[in-house]
């Protein structure tokens, strides 16, 4: 039994504070939950439209995070109902929100591209243009608020990926006027063409990479018989 069956809160509940500081979304409802570090807690529930206040202790279970890592976070054994809501906002709070998000989804693709070097994240979880169209077809189908969230999602991956130190990318160009800043000297023609190539040998594999994924999302069983047949030979 988890901590809010303990504590006596039923479905229909609905929290909106937790120690005097009010909540008005699923995500910081789990995010004071989760940086409680074990305290007790005192949830002010809306209970048949009348309030009421019950004492929880969070309890520390380990879940999979985004990323396929095995963390621990502290729980109350409680899950979001699934309803949302359109919440208004003015002007200054829509650019407030717009930027704290895009801050948000900029720190996780930074994190991503960090957790995929280091090998914690499969390259099998990237995806090409079959993959962005089959996505966009499922936000389209939720709506126009989803699909254009989702666009902008994109953006912002696209924007960060543009701005890495790669050759034949932004941020590559950017990386070479830092270098002959420092050096204060332009770069031989041959470290350049050098550099192009490489560049451009990264970014074919990654190509090759996330059509390779596409397709075998798609027919996953061509690749099996292939498969088959070489660790036949």
């Amino acid at each position: 039994m988890g901590s809010a069956a303990r504590a006596g809160i039923q479905i229909s509940d609905i929290v909106t504070a937790i120690d005097g500081q009010a909540i008005d979304s699923w995500e910081m409802m789990a995010g004071t939950i989760a940086s409680s570090q074990g305290r007790d807690l005192t949830l002010t529930l809306l209970r048949e439209g009348q309030p009421l206040d019950v004492v929880v202790t969070p309890r520390s279970k380990p879940f999979k995070n985004l990323f396929g890592e095995l963390v621990d976070r502290y729980v109350i054994g409680v899950m979001s109902s699934g309803d949302s809501r359109i919440r208004k906002l003015s002007f200054v709070e829509a650019m407030s929100e717009s930027m704290a998000q895009t801050h948000k989804i900029m720190e996780l693709t930074a994190l991503s591209i960090v957790k995929l070097i280091q090998g914690t994240v499969s390259t099998k979880t990237l995806g090409g243009p079959i993959m962005i169209a089959e996505m966009a077809g499922q936000q389209a189908k939720e709506g126009a608020a989803s699909l254009i969230f989702f666009i902008a999602l994109l953006s912002i991956n696209l924007g960060i990926l543009n701005f890495l130190p790669i050759p034949v990318l932004d941020g590559g160009h950017l990386f070479f006027f830092m270098l002959e800043a420092i050096i204060r000297r332009p770069l031989g023609i041959r470290i350049q063409q050098i550099a192009q190539q490489v560049g451009i040998a990264a970014l074919v594999l990654l190509m090759i990479i996330v059509f390779y994924n596409d397709i075998n999302r798609i027919f996953p069983r061509i690749f099996q018989d292939i498969n088959l047949l070489f660790s036949a030979r």
